[in-house]
């Protein structure tokens, strides 16, 4: 079963007291098909990146990327 790190993400951020936000720009044309690029905030700092053919999955890479990182800052 595949983790949903944007719900994983939340929880942990709420547990820790801290504001979660995502950016995200307008898909581009990239070898024929659109990629989206979207990126996690925690207290204003970037703590994440992602790419995806869709604005879900790329907030989904971003989320994964930001989750791990906290772990390991708040294990």
């Amino acid at each position: 079963m595949a983790q949903n790190y944007r719900e994983l993400l939340n929880e942990k951020v709420q547990r820790i007291r801290k504001k979660l936000d995502y950016e995200w720009s307008n898909p581009i044309q990239h070898n024929g098909r659109h990629e989206w690029k979207a990126k996690v905030l925690i207290n204003g700092i970037e703590y994440g990146f992602g790419r995806g053919s869709s604005l879900g999955e790329a907030k989904e890479a971003a989320a994964q990327g930001a989750y791990n990182l906290l772990c390991q800052e708040y294990p």
